[in-house]
């Protein structure tokens, strides 16, 4: 299996361009979960590339997400969301923190959009879903 993060060169450039004052980014990943760990190598790289400060903070479960996204918004920064089963799960608590702390909350998952997130640039699993369904009801 081939699983390409591309998307998230392009989201990071979208956030560039939309917030070209914006120095400072953070993300909250589990770094247990290898496309977790993938995707925030990637952010990583992107981040050096373009001159932003990337702050990040692991997290375990869905249950430490509030705690560990407050302790990132002290620091003058946006989030970004990478592909992460654990953050996806508390996403709403994620951007309630950071709605009360005025922080936009952007992300590679365009499904993510509807859930609270500002902008993003990326995969959306629920219409691949849909769209393998249809061609699976084909066959």
């Amino acid at each position: 299996m081939y699983e390409t993060l591309d998307y998230i060169d392009t989201a990071v450039v979208l956030i560039n361009q939309l917030m070209p004052s914006a120095k400072r980014i953070g993300t909250v990943y589990n770094q247990s979960e290898p496309q977790s760990q993938d995707a925030f190598d990637v952010l990583q790289k992107k981040c050096k590339e373009l001159g932003l400060e990337l702050i990040s903070l692991p997290v375990n479960n869905s249950s430490e997400a509030q705690l560990v996204t407050q302790a990132l918004l002290n620091k003058r920064l946006m989030l970004f969301c990478t592909p992460d089963n654990v953050i996806f799960a508390a996403f709403e608590t994620v951007v309630k923190s950071c709605d009360e702390a005025n922080v936009p909350v952007f992300t590679s998952e365009a499904g993510l959009v509807s859930r609270g997130a500002l902008a993003s640039f990326g995969a959306d699993f629920y219409q691949w879903g849909y769209d393998a369904g249809l061609q699976a009801a084909w066959f």
